[in-house]
């Protein structure tokens, strides 16, 4: 897991609460990388300027969220793109649906049980 802690995060999330929530659950796993952005101009922005490993993207609505990750993950091909979306939108969200990007998600209600597994167990 050691390994896995070096890993550089951004999150990207509109919503503050959440995004607070979530950078303060990585920082007490341990990962000490973690950056955020409150939408996807900022996140734009914040890529240009550093690699990231992983990019936590917000997806709501589903498939407006899917344009955006992808053109998200267009700007930094290297890093892993996990999708954030709510428990409603799950059924929207199809794992073949990017374009070209290869990408997991995440449902945001239950991310705490599953985001450290996402992230351990790398693409």
């Amino acid at each position: 897991m050691e390994r896995a802690q070096r890993q550089s995060i951004l999150i990207v999330e509109p919503d503050a609460q959440f995004r607070e929530e979530l950078y303060n659950f990585l920082l007490s796993a341990g990962y000490e990388r973690v950056d955020s952005a409150e939408n996807y101009e900022n996140a734009l922005e914040k890529i240009s300027k550093t690699e990231y490993d992983v990019l936590l993207v917000a997806g709501s609505p589903a498939k407006a969220g899917l344009t955006l990750a992808d053109d998200i993950a267009a700007s930094s091909p290297k890093s892993r793109l996990i999708l954030l979306v709510g428990s409603e939108e799950q059924r929207e969200v199809d794992p073949d649906a990017g374009n070209g990007s290869d990408y997991q998600y995440l449902i945001k209600a239950v991310f705490e049980r599953n985001l450290l597994y996402l992230l351990d167990k790398g693409t």
